[in-house]
Parts: structure tokens; sequence; C-alpha cells
């Protein structure tokens, strides 16, 4: 008798987290979405091997259609990529999904984000969607609704002020990975 979709999903996601503490790999911050389709989009943070430098944000999913797990994608290469999101929605009988996570540049933390818009296309190049003058706090929030609008929202400490400030931003699932300007929605003295 063959194992079902759920255990093999749920026994590729435990594996990885047992590996890891247990130290066989050097995987953090693993994020995982399931659709209404059963369709799984796993991210982690992958850590250099001992005596290396720097992290990557990998991605992975599971189409429930075809009952197999996709090729690993390298989102980020960059030595301070951190803290990946993942969301994803259903879409007849195919997903769409969008990770964010954070990266360092010129010494702030930058929100970047990635998006697939089916399961039968690549990853989007990635952009950063807050500011590179303003440091992203330790959380941010990562949302999408059931017609593909999708929030991000994060405090952040104004570099050129003595504030913070609340900010989101948001898009509609795209090809180009197109986001709107972020908005500040309230602001701390």
């Amino acid at each position: 008798m063959g194992l079902s979709k759920s255990y093999k999903i749920c026994r590729v996601v435990l594996l990885s987290i047992f590996c890891n503490s247990i130290g066989l790999f050097a995987i953090e911050n693993q994020f995982t979405s399931l659709d209404n389709n059963n369709n799984v989009v796993s991210v982690w943070q992958e850590n250099a091997a001992a005596g290396g430098d720097g992290t990557q944000i990998v991605v992975r999913f599971y189409n429930s259609a075809l009952d197999q797990w996709s090729d690993i994608s390298t989102l980020s290469t960059s030595d301070t990529a951190i803290d990946p999101l993942v969301v994803s929605r259903a879409v007849n009988t195919d997903t769409e999904a969008v990770v964010v996570w954070k990266q360092t540049v010129n010494g702030e933390k930058v929100l970047y984000a990635s998006m697939l818009t089916s399961l039968a296309s690549d990853w989007s190049l990635a952009k950063s969607i807050s500011s590179e003058t303003e440091s992203v706090y330790s959380t941010f929030q990562l949302q999408i609704n059931d017609v593909g609008k999708v929030l991000v929202s994060w405090t952040c400490t104004d570099s050129s002020a003595s504030h913070d400030a609340l900010f989101c931003v948001t898009s509609e699932i795209n090809a180009n990975n197109n986001w709107d300007t972020p908005v500040a929605v309230s602001e701390l003295p």
C-alpha cells in the first residue's frame, strides 16, 4: 500500500527539522505554506557549512497533482539573507506564492521579495520592497488574500529621524515582482 500524499509531505518537512535539530544540516527558519489544492511551498535559510561565510534563501514546492517535489531554487545568495516567510494560495488547480526575507544592505536590514505565478513558472528576480535607508526590525508580517493581493508590514527605525514607524506595502501576484510604494501607517515619537 502506497504512502498518502499528506504523509509524504510531513515526512520531508519533519526530516528537515529533525536533521537541523541534531546538526546534520545548516538550515534555519523553515516556513511552509499549504494551499487548498494541497500544494506545498517550503522556504528556509541555509547557512554556510562549518568554516564558511554567509547564508542563502532557498525554496521548493510540492505539486500535489503530480505527487512530486520541485528542484530547489535559490532566491538569494547574499551573505546576509535571513528570516524568510512564505504565503501561497490556490488558483484553480495551480498555486501562486510569495517569499519575503531580510537582507543587510549598507548596514540596514532591507526586505526583499520573490514571486511564483504558477507551479510551471520560475521564481521572479528578487527585489527590495522596503527602504534601503531604514532598518527593518526583527519581525515582519506577510499575508495573502483569496484574490492574490499580498500585504507585507513591518516596523523600522527611520535613520534620518529619531522615531520608529510602522510601514506596509502591497502587491498583486505578478511575473515582474512589482510592488506598490511603501506607506507609513503610523509614526511613533
